[in-house]
Formats: structure tokens, C-alpha cells, sequence
């Protein structure tokens, strides 16, 4: 369905206030990949997370120590992984929410 002209004329000047209050934004989302795999990379990082520590605890209610060692292996894997991209993602300013 397409846009009237006077729906045309709002996106036009949505678009250009964006542009100005946030230029970095606006060519992000003009890219078509506003977030790098970054949702994703985090995602999977606290799933490994979960089931490192999932396995850990079953093979410490077991007893099954390469169970429980292969879990405390991948949960300090993906602890250390979603640590680096917090501290990527923070910059040397040290806060990831620079603007705030």
C-alpha cells in the first residue's frame, strides 16, 4: 500500500530530525544492520552460559566430574566472552551509555 504524500512528507521529516539527533543511528539503520551481530553474539553467550552452568550442577548432584568439570568450562568460557563484550562495547571511557 503506498504512502499518501502528506505520510511522505512525515517519514521525510522523521528522517531528518533523526539525522540530526543522532547521525551514528541514522547510518546504522540506513545500513540495514544496526546491530553487528552484537543481539546475537550476546545471546548465545548467556545460553552457554546457562548450560555450563546447568551441566556443572548436574554433574556435582551426580557425581560425574567430567560432566561437571566440561560445564564449569564453557559457563567460564562464555562468562569471559560476555565479559570482553561488555568492556568492548564500554570503550576506553569505561561506560557503554556514553551519551546518558
Amino acid at each position: 500500500m503506498p504512502l499518501s504524500e502528506h505520510e511522505r512528507r512525515i517519514l521525510q521529516n522523521v528522517e531528518r530530525e533523526l539525522f540530526i539527533e543522532d547521525p551514528s543511528l541514522a547510518r546504522r539503520l540506513e545500513s540495514g544492520k544496526p546491530d553487528d551481530g552484537r543481539v546475537a553474539r550476546r545471546t548465545l553467550g548467556l545460553v552457554a552460559l546457562a548450560g555450563g552452568v546447568l551441566f556443572f550442577l548436574l554433574g556435582l548432584l551426580e557425581n560425574l566430574a567430567a560432566v561437571g568439570w566440561l560445564g564449569f568450562l564453557v559457563a567460564g568460557i562464555a562468562a569471559g566472552d560476555l565479559w570482553a563484550q561488555k568492556r568492548k562495547a564500554s570503550g576506553p571511557g569505561g561506560s557503554a551509555y556514553k551519551d546518558r
